[in-house]
């Protein structure tokens, strides 16, 4: 299954909601994370530069190497973001049936 570009971005972002980290990281978080669905690397980079350029991520050097992070902004859209996908998953779940 292939994810949308918007639910690899927000991967990306859950992913840094726990720290600092590298790409390598990244991809083993969402990997544990979704119960096995594995980020192809181009995506997660291709991601990782569009959250950049738009203020949410930034490159950090920490110990000697470089990471992501999120920026102040990227929290808040990430908080944002959780709420809106929370919302629409109980509408859907209530029209569908789902208790």
């Amino acid at each position: 299954m292939s994810l949308s570009p918007e639910n690899s971005r927000y991967l990306v972002l859950l992913a840094l909601a726990e720290g600092n980290k590298n790409g390598a990281d990244i991809q083993r978080q969402i990997l544990g994370d979704t119960i096995g669905y594995y980020l192809p690397t181009n995506t997660m980079y291709r991601s990782l530069h569009g959250l950049k350029d738009i203020g949410l991520v930034e490159v950090v050097i920490w110990e000697g190497q470089k990471v992501y992070q999120l920026t102040d902004s990227g929290k808040h859209f990430l908080e944002r973001a959780a709420r809106e996908k929370q919302e629409t998953s109980r509408l859907a779940q209530q029209r569908l049936g789902f208790r």
